[in-house]
């Protein structure tokens, strides 16, 4: 679960458990003093919180402590619903910016870890890059796509 506010990593991984989650993250990334985003990202201070069973794992806060390199956030910035989706297909391309693969894989890797498919965040984020890479993205967006047309 990503928060807006720093100040809400810790409050919401101890109210999860509570909701009955067994296995969860509340995460951050701080870009700057005044700015931050609700995912982890390769542009800022990852601040991430465990629940239920990863309620005593601790996470480092800097992406490159996963092999990841850092970026600008405008690295990251898509734009209207055209050109995100152009950066969506270039990901199975493999022609994708690195920050922009490396960010989707490192929430896909948390997002594995929380739900018991990886052994931490490192491993989730190779499994998710070899799905990226694999064209199973491509597969899943199409389904996506073609739900979303069915039921708009």
């Amino acid at each position: 679960m990503g928060v807006y506010s720093p100040e809400w990593v810790s409050p919401l991984a101890s109210a999860l458990p509570r909701l009955g989650l067994r296995s969860a993250l509340v995460v951050h990334s701080q870009i700057s003093s005044s700015e931050g985003v609700d995912e982890l990202t390769v542009s800022g201070r990852n601040l991430v919180a465990g629940a239920g069973a990863l309620e005593e794992t601790s996470f480092p806060e800097s992406c490159t402590e996963y092999g990841l390199a850092e970026a600008p956030l405008d690295a990251l910035k898509g734009g209207e619903a055209e050109e995100n989706l152009g950066i969506l297909h270039s990901l199975s391309s493999g022609e994708a910016s690195t920050p922009v693969e490396d960010t989707l894989c490192f929430n896909a890797g948390a997002a594995l870890l929380a739900c018991k498919k990886a052994t931490g965040i490192s491993d989730g984020i190779e499994k998710a890059r070899e799905q990226v890479r694999s064209g199973q993205w491509e597969k899943w967006l199409s389904s996506f796509k073609n739900f979303h047309a069915k039921h708009s």
